[in-house]
C-alpha cells in the first residue's frame, strides 16, 4: 500500500488558514516528537502560538498518542486547550482514530491528522481516509518501539531528520 501524505518540517511550518481553505475543522495531532519531546511536559512557543491560532482560526485540535502515560496526555490536552481522551486502541488501528472522529463530532473528510511516524500516524489516517502530514520528529530520543519503527521508516525511503528545537519552552 501507497501511504498518501505531505510533509513539513514542524507544526509551526503547517499553514492554518491552508487547512481551513482545504475544508479542514480537525486535527488529529500526535504528543511525542511532533508536539514535544518523548516523555516531556514542555511546549516550546511555537507549538504554542500555533495551537492558539489555529484554534481562534476555528480549528479543533484532538491528542491522539499511543504513550501509555494518560494523565501526561490529558494534561498536555489542557495545557492546549485540545481535547483529549482515553482511546482503547493504539494506532495505526482505525479504531483509534474512529474514537477520535467520533470524539470531535467529525468526519475523515474534515480532519487531518499531524504526526512524526510513518506507522502509527501516517498508516493509521490513510486506513481511515484521513489526510496525513508528517513532520520531521522533534528529538532522537523515542521509546525502544519508536527506534525499531525509524528502521521500517529507513526503509520505505523516508531520510528521518531530527529538528531538535532550539526554541524557547513554556
Amino acid at each position: 500500500m501507497k501511504l498518501k501524505y505531505t510533509t513539513a518540517p514542524s507544526l509551526a511550518a503547517v499553514d492554518a488558514d491552508k487547512l481551513l481553505s482545504d475544508g479542514k475543522l480537525f486535527v488529529i495531532l500526535d504528543i511525542d516528537n511532533t508536539i514535544t519531546e518523548w516523555r516531556s511536559m514542555d511546549i516550546s512557543k511555537e507549538v504554542l502560538e500555533w495551537t492558539q491560532n489555529a484554534m481562534q482560526k476555528g480549528l479543533t485540535l484532538f491528542l491522539l498518542s499511543n504513550n501509555h502515560d494518560h494523565n501526561r496526555s490529558s494534561q498536555l490536552a489542557q495545557r492546549l486547550g485540545a481535547k483529549w481522551c482515553k482511546v482503547p486502541h493504539k494506532k495505526p488501528s482505525p479504531k483509534a482514530f474512529e474514537c477520535a472522529l467520533d470524539n470531535m463530532g467529525a468526519s475523515a473528510e474534515q480532519t487531518v491528522m499531524i504526526g512524526d511516524q510513518l506507522y502509527g500516524d501516517m498508516l493509521g489516517c490513510n486506513r481511515c481516509n484521513i489526510t496525513g502530514i508528517l513532520l520531521d520528529p522533534i528529538s532522537p530520543r523515542e521509546a525502544p518501539i519508536t527506534r525499531i519503527l525509524r528502521v521500517w521508516e529507513r526503509l520505505c525511503g523516508r531520510k528521518v531528520i531530527f529538528r531538535r528545537e532550539n526554541t524557547e519552552v513554556l
